[in-house]
């Protein structure tokens, strides 16, 4: 009996020596995990904060002196790009898209001149004289480029008059002279009168420009110029002038068909001015044909076109 009961205390004791240390193992596996868990949080806060603290200073303030310090990357080889006499540079590193879109958008606002130069002539630069006339001789086209010989005029000119109506109260009549040169310098003037047809009335105007232009772009087919000048509006005495900005083309695609068109873009006065033309005609002699076509005229809103047929003389 003696030996049962000591048997009994000392289980006893066991079991809350064993209860003590589950108690403290508790405790700290408690206090364990929880360091960890606040550590953990508080270094995720911190990474979290610290990477979203440098995406704002690079999107929002960028530190420049962090930029210089950065090494630059070298500038990646470079291709040349030529369409005709203009090139892009490549004398440095170029940064970036805004160039790239420059670069673009010159490409397209300059195309009407580089363009035609690149279809009719290439690489290559060509020399021209002039004809009687449109295909004249049985020769394609108007000018004779690259002549193996000089007998050809080295100047050429044409002198046209036109009439027209708008179907309304506007009658017009116009001139127009040319004149070209084997070094691709000419002049271009024109000169028109709108006749008010309304009854009762008796009133016009008289509009007209001076271009000086060069011919950019040629071939026996076609040729294009373009220059600047000076338009001008006379009213009963009273005169206005401005500037005036031409570009036009002629091309003969088969005899004896001629076909011409010309934009102008200016102001007179105080008021801006578009006018476009554009024919299509055919030559009945060596150095006459007769045309028709439509002519439009814009200034600072007020619109005259008109339907159009003439008659233009080439010497």
């Amino acid at each position: 009996l003696h030996r049962q009961r000591f048997e009994q205390r000392r289980m006893m004791l066991v079991l809350k020596e064993t209860r003590g240390r589950g108690e403290a193992n508790v405790r700290l596996i408690v206090v364990f995990s929880t360091f960890l868990f606040w550590a953990g949080w508080s270094l995720n806060v911190h990474a979290d904060e610290s990477t979203l603290d440098a995406i704002r200073r690079e999107v929002r303030e960028p530190d420049q002196s962090h930029d210089n310090d950065r090494p630059k990357p070298a500038c990646p080889p470079k291709r040349s790009v030529s369409i005709g006499w203009f090139q892009p540079s490549s004398d440095e590193c170029e940064d970036d898209s805004e160039s790239l879109t420059a670069w673009i958008v010159l490409r397209g606002l300059t195309a009407p001149w580089w363009g035609p130069y690149l279809a009719l002539e290439g690489d290559g630069r060509t020399e021209a004289l002039f004809p009687s006339g449109p295909y004249a001789d049985d020769r394609d086209g108007y000018l004779i480029v690259n002549p193996e010989d000089a007998t050809h005029k080295r100047w050429g000119g044409r002198i046209a008059f036109d009439s027209g109506r708008n179907f309304d109260d506007i009658t017009t009549l116009s001139g127009r002279v040319r004149l070209d040169s084997s070094s691709r310098l000419g002049v271009d003037a024109e000169w028109v009168y709108l006749q008010d047809d309304t009854p009762g009335r008796d009133d016009g105007i008289t509009l007209g420009d001076m271009n000086f232009v060069y011919r950019f772009a040629q071939s026996p087919r076609a040729q294009f110029h373009s220059g600047l000048g000076i338009n001008w509006l006379d009213d009963q005495g009273d005169t206005e002038v401005g500037w005036n900005f031409t570009y036009g083309a002629d091309q003969f695609p088969v005899d004896p068909v001629v076909v011409s068109s010309t934009l102008d873009l200016g102001n007179v006065g105080g008021a801006s001015l578009v006018h476009f033309r554009g024919t299509l005609g055919a030559m009945v002699t060596p150095q006459m044909h007769i045309y028709t076509g439509y002519d439009l005229r814009n200034l600072e809103g007020t619109r005259v076109h008109s339907w159009i047929s003439g008659i233009e003389i080439w010497f």
